[in-house]
């Protein structure tokens, strides 16, 4: 048994340091997200109690798309005020895949930057249809 404590001591470190990737600067090319095309779409999950009812906010996302499509980085650029809205919208970047942005036929990173409205009501919730 003490020989796993030994290993998870010298082999966990090493895992962390390999985890931990040097940040390339942004893309300088910044692109809304309207102009990209989603292959796998951003997905969200916010847990809540159901006597709170579902938190509501806007979190303005940037990331780093790069040639491929992949998100390879991503942060809050304006928080929502709510940690689990926040923290949401960064996992559902993390999973978002992309068509690679193309500059002159050129696939190129670049630096997208999109808000992801939470609990928001549309105009037609809680009105009733107008009688015919």
């Amino acid at each position: 048994m003490p020989w796993r404590l030994l290993v998870i001591a010298f082999v966990g470190p090493v895992l962390l340091a390999a985890c931990a990737t040097t940040s390339a600067p942004w893309p300088t090319t910044v692109v809304s997200v309207d102009t990209m095309r989603p292959l796998v779409p951003m997905r969200t999950r916010v847990e809540y109690r159901r006597r709170d009812g579902p938190p509501s906010g806007t979190v303005v996302l940037r990331m780093l798309v790069d040639e491929s499509g992949r998100v390879v980085r991503s942060a809050v650029l304006q928080s929502s005020g709510h940690a689990g809205l926040d923290e949401s919208a960064l996992h559902a970047a993390r999973e978002a895949r992309f068509a690679p942005h193309r500059v002159n036929g050129v696939a190129t990173a670049v630096t997208v930057l999109t808000p992801m409205h939470f609990g928001q009501p549309s105009q037609s919730q809680g009105t009733e249809p107008a009688a015919p």
